[in-house]
Order: C-alpha cells, then sequence, then structure tokens
C-alpha cells in the first residue's frame, strides 16, 4: 500500500563528508492514509521517493531573515506562511 504523508519540511542545502550536494529535509508530516499506530514508539528509518506534485507550495526568503535551525523549525518556528516573504506553487 503506498503511504501518504502530507506536512511541512525545512529544505536545506548540504554537503555529506565526501562533497556530494544533498537536501536535508526536516519536517513535519501527518498520515493520510494509515493510522499513526503503524509506526513504532522507537524510531524508524523509512527509505522512499518523495514525489513533490504541483499544488504543493514553497515559502522562501524569511522575514526576519535568521536562519531557522532543524530543530527549532521542528517546535513550530518558521512554519506559518506570514514568516516568510515569498510564496511559489510546485
Amino acid at each position: 500500500m503506498e503511504k501518504i504523508l502530507r506536512g511541512k519540511y525545512l529544505v536545506r542545502k548540504s554537503k555529506l563528508d565526501d562533497g556530494t550536494p544533498v537536501l536535508t529535509l526536516t519536517g513535519t508530516f501527518h498520515p493520510i492514509n494509515f493510522p499513526t499506530t503503524d509506526v513504532d514508539d522507537g524510531d524508524e528509518m523509512w527509505i522512499s521517493n518523495l514525489i513533490v506534485c504541483s499544488g504543493g507550495v514553497k515559502f522562501s526568503g524569511r522575514v526576519n531573515d535568521v536562519t531557522c535551525s532543524p530543530e527549532d523549525f521542528l517546535e513550530g518556528d518558521s512554519q506559518l506562511p506570514s514568516n516568510w516573504r515569498e510564496k511559489d506553487e510546485l
């Protein structure tokens, strides 16, 4: 069964130790078509393709121009559209 997670995530450019460019995603997601009880109480690592479809939105250019840490994002910082200057359709 395809599992659908809908949510918000912080996207940050990064590099691996060998210099390979990657994107780091930090986010909060709500399961759309399966219960949260399907996920263990301990850590899990999922390997999947994250496919960005039309209808998504990208916010950029934080209003206060301060970089948001992944930890702050997970605690709710910069999750409101009003925290960002620019909005684009994906």
